[in-house]
């Protein structure tokens, strides 16, 4: 059913809905009998319906799947199968809708791996025998989908994709299917050779539903210890066995076969080698010359152990034809089991002729292992390399020599060199017996005479080994040459001021010291300014007041009757300015001030204007002032919303239409400023840490203008490892911890701390500080109380010197002096009591004090 049938059966509902509504109001309405409210409802009436209108007919954006369908996959007799072996033909039964109605359709069915790769395809229609359904074992023509796709592993999953042709592909069903990789693995693989012993393991995946057996023959089939018979596949097909290779079993190729149990078919075969050692040999040589002598290096290594095999004796024989065209055959044999063979090629041998060497390490007729190398005679050749130049007399020319032999580099070759010039040999700068290193080569370097002529030289070599020589030539050329080089003293120069620039003349690379005429021409943006010669290698020219632009100098000279010649240029300015802030960072609310200085001589109608540019290159200050000399300008930062940087733009006229300019940059300080210290002593009298020691790191976070934050991260690296570290703190002060790498070498570093927000992930200001490693630092340099331990003992043997010293004696003078005698004390004796008096004596008057 399409959408218009259903969009119109939409509508008609809500009218008939509708309908009911008016009728409902117009009984109202003839209840009340208004005609106002007549109307008032009509219209109302009216915007419902158009708005059921709008409602009922589906927006063009509405999603529709308007193609369904079914897929199956089968066998080629229509039943369900979901699982195939590699190989087998997958057959579907598909079923396809439009809007949920049976509809003939064009198909197209694929086969899709794992990655969306699509392996094959074909294509179909729905209703060849039904409608709505295809069958592709009956349908015609009958197709199918192939498995023959190459699988890795044991098995593959795989979709069988089925997409509808209606202009694009819809696709409309889906489903998967596993593929078996059927056939005959190996654990360890047979990449190399097995050896007696070795445990293999077997796993055959196979259709096949019959019993079978496992054999080991040779060539001619012969059986060798295995041959296992009635084995049973299972109803999943996987069979695995463990195969022990027989101690008995001879070196050799074999065929490890999979036969039906019942008429020998062989299903599936491997090819293995066993082997108890194997022969391994090498030559330094594969391209020879009649009579070389070749190095053949050997050694036999069991290959279970992977160690050397000594029970064994080697022979080898090596065949070629001689110059008669018979066939010889050279043969040796040792028994030492490794080491090197030294054979010399025949002298008579045929120039066309290879040889073929075979080595031998037997142990027995059923243990033996074999290794071929081939040798080829080669025709001697020579590469010749010069430095062509052209060169200069003193020059220093380099020649490459490399010999060849075939394709391979000749060693031990000899080389002899000479150097010719107009037919007369130059012994100054020949060689002979030089011999190729290992590569093949010869380098050989020499020295041109200062007063060497010009013209055309050959380089002759001749390379022989064996009787067999080579000889090939090249050449180089030596010129005279001279130049003259003439260059200012600065880059650039102020109006007024005076120019100099040096002369240097150079002949054959060498300069010449002698004095030389040369002719000189200054001229810049007005013409000619001056000329002049000098033999004095220096000159120099006026630079009239108030020019700018630039000057060049151009000098000839003619040295040995060549004329050479040369040119330089600078700039004139009429002034440089010079700008530098007296801050680079400023605050909310402060001034800025920058400095600036003229180089030059200006004129009284010269000016200086400048502007200030925030961080988005609005202006924020500008002004022209009178020139002066040096001065300073002065800027205001705003108290509020200060840009994060401002630039002054300074600009120099002189009223003539020349001007200078510079710039210069300041920047905010952070509105949350870290500053960070070492709150842990190092505790050793170097003040250094040892590696892997722990630092205790006190912070101070300042808020500048604002209120500080709920949260703050601190991020920190040292220079010692470069890891991040991050602590969250919610204190404006407080400390962390950094242990130091513990394989921190001797030396200094740095811990740089960043901090930031990490609610808005933005970075606020950075801080440092340094510290020193310094490893295995004994107790000696300990501290205690400020003091080295080294320091504490010195301190202690001062302490013990002065008590031995001073004190000591000190004490045993007053100890051994004479003492002064003891005072003598009388003895006291208690008076007898007195008798008692009969009466006591009258007391004498009291007589007034003399004056």
């Amino acid at each position: 059913m399409c959408a218009r049938a259903r969009a119109y059966i939409g509508v008609t509902g809500a009218s008939a809905f509708f309908t009911k509504l008016i009728y409902i109001l117009q009984e109202i309405m003839a209840w009340d009998g208004t005609p106002m409210k007549d109307r008032i409802l009509s219209v109302a009436v009216a915007l419902s319906l158009l708005a059921v209108v709008f409602v009922a007919v589906p927006s063009p954006t509405e999603a529709a799947v308007h193609y369904t369908g079914t897929v199956q996959a089968t066998d080629d007799s229509g039943d369900q199968k979901d699982v195939y072996w590699r190989g087998d033909p997958v057959y579907v039964a598909v079923e396809s809708f439009e809007d949920g109605n049976a509809s003939n359709e064009t198909i197209v069915v694929e086969l899709v791996n794992q990655d969306g790769v699509e392996l094959n395809s074909f294509l179909a229609w729905t209703g060849v025998s039904e409608t709505g359904l295809y069958e592709s074992w009956t349908d015609p023509p009958i197709q199918w989908l192939s498995t023959w796709a190459t699988i890795s592993g044991e098995f593959a999953i795989y979709d069988v994709v089925v997409k509808v042709l209606d202009g694009p592909e819809y696709e409309i069903a889906r489903t998967q299917i596993t593929v078996r990789n059927e056939g005959l693995t190996l654990e360890p693989p047979n990449w190399g050779s097995y050896y007696p012993g070795q445990e293999v393991n077997i796993t055959l995946v196979t259709s096949e539903e019959d019993d079978f057996y496992i054999q080991l023959v040779n060539d001619t089939y012969e059986d060798f210890y295995l041959n296992e018979s009635n084995q049973d596949p299972g109803d999943e097909g996987y069979w695995q066995y463990t195969w022990i290779i027989d101690n008995r079993t001879p070196d050799g190729t074999y065929m490890l076969n999979i036969r039906d149990d019942s008429d020998d078919i062989i299903w599936y075969t491997e090819w293995v080698t066993i082997a108890k050692y194997v022969l391994l040999a090498d030559t330094d040589a594969t391209w020879v010359l009649p009579g070389e002598i070749v190095a053949v290096v050997y050694d036999v290594v069991e290959i279970a152990t992977l160690t050397h095999y000594a029970g064994v004796s080697i022979e080898w024989n090596a065949v070629y034809f001689d110059e008669d065209g018979d066939e010889v055959v050279d043969t040796g044999a040792t028994d030492v089991s490794h080491g090197t063979i030294y054979y010399q090629v025949a002298d008579d041998i045929a120039l066309w002729s290879d040889i073929d060497m075979m080595i031998w390490a037997n142990e027995s007729d059923e243990r033996s292992s074999d290794e071929w190398l081939w040798f080829t005679v080669g025709v001697l050749s020579v590469d010749l390399d010069v430095d062509d130049g052209p060169h200069v007399p003193g020059d220093a020319v380099s020649v490459d020599v490399q010999a060849f032999v075939g394709n391979d580099e000749l060693s031990g070759a000899q080389v002899d060199l000479s150097v010719w010039m107009d037919g007369t040999e130059l012994d100054q700068y020949s060689a002979s017996g030089m011999i190729t290193d290992m590569t093949g080569t010869v380098v050989y370097d020499f020295m041109l005479d200062t007063d060497s002529q010009k013209g055309t030289y050959i380089v002759e070599v001749t390379v022989s080994k064996l009787g067999f020589e080579v000889t090939t030539m090249a050449t180089f050329e030596v010129e005279w040459t001279g130049a003259l080089w003439v260059e200012f003293s600065k880059d650039y120069y102020f109006s007024g001021q005076e120019a100099s620039f040096d002369f240097k003349v150079v002949w054959n690379n060498e300069e010449v010291l002698e004095p030389t005429s040369v002719y000189y021409e200054v001229v810049g943006v007005t013409g000619l300014l001056k000329t002049g010669n000098t033999t004095t290698g220096h000159g120099n020219c006026q630079i009239p007041d108030g020019y700018v632009g630039w000057i060049e100098v151009y000098a000839t000279t003619i040295l040995n009757g060549y004329w050479l010649s040369d040119w330089d240029d600078a700039d004139v300015y009429m002034a440089d300015v010079i700008l530098v802030p007296m801050k680079e960072t400023y605050r909310a609310g402060d001034t800025v001030t920058w400095l600036y200085e003229i180089v030059g001589t200006m004129d009284d109608n010269s000016s200086i204007a400048y502007v200030v540019v925030d961080d988005d290159d609005v202006r924020v200050a500008q002004a022209t002032m009178m020139y002066t000399p040096a001065g300073s300008i002065s800027f205001d930062v705003p108290e509020t919303y200060p840009s994060d940087s401002y630039t002054m733009e300074l600009t120099l006229d002189d009223g003539l239409g020349h001007i200078a300019y510079t710039s210069s940059t300041v920047w905010l300080y952070a509105n949350y400023e870290i500053h960070v210290w070492l709150e842990s002593s190092a505790g050793f009298a170097s003040n250094a840490y040892e590696a892997g020691a722990t630092l205790v790191v006190g912070y101070s976070i300042e808020a500048v203008g604002v209120e500080h934050l709920d949260l703050y991260a601190i991020w920190f690296e040292s220079s010692d490892d470069w890891v991040d570290h991050s602590v969250l703190v919610t204190e404006a002060t407080g400390t962390f911890e950094y242990q130091v790498d513990e394989n921190a070498v001797d030396g200094d570093y740095w811990l740089y701390v960043d901090l930031q927000d990490p609610v808005s992930d933005s970075w606020l200001s950075w801080d440092g500080v340094g510290y020193s490693v310094q490893a295995d630092q004994s107790t000696w340099d300990r501290d205690v109380a400020g003091l080295s331990l080294f320091e504490m003992t010195v301190l202690f043997l001062l302490v013990v010197m002065v008590i031995l010293l001073i004190i000591v004696p000190f004490l045993k003078g007053r100890a051994g002096a004479e003492k002064p005698p003891k005072p003598r004390s009388m003895e006291h004796v208690p008076p007898e009591e007195p008798e008692p008096a009969e009466e006591p004596p009258p007391a004498p008057e009291e007589e007034p004090p003399s004056s």
